[in-house]
């Protein structure tokens, strides 16, 4: 019993650390400024997507976005050295 306590002792902050270390970590090696905010602007619209709002941080493309069709919104993180999709969740 003793040995369940202690691994779920290790285990458990670590599963909680994890999440946060991969976030902070998802542009790594991105250089920031190899696509510039309109050619990334033009990039969303040409998903489909309204850019309601769009920042850079940490090497990253942080956007607030809305789907044309249905109006959900989305916010997103893209590379900003590819361009490519880093991560996306329902906006709120």
């Amino acid at each position: 019993m003793r040995k369940i306590f202690a691994l779920a002792a290790i285990v458990l902050p670590a599963v909680a650390v994890s999440p946060a270390l991969a976030d902070e970590h998802d542009c790594e090696g991105s250089r920031p400024g190899s696509i510039t905010l309109e050619a990334m602007r033009t990039k969303i619209g040409e998903l489909g997507y309204q850019v309601r709002r769009l920042d850079t941080d940490d090497g990253c493309f942080k956007a607030y976005i809305v789907d044309r069709e249905s109006g959900g919104a989305v916010k997103a993180t893209f590379s900003a050295t590819t361009g490519a999709l880093v991560r996306a969740r329902l906006g709120f």
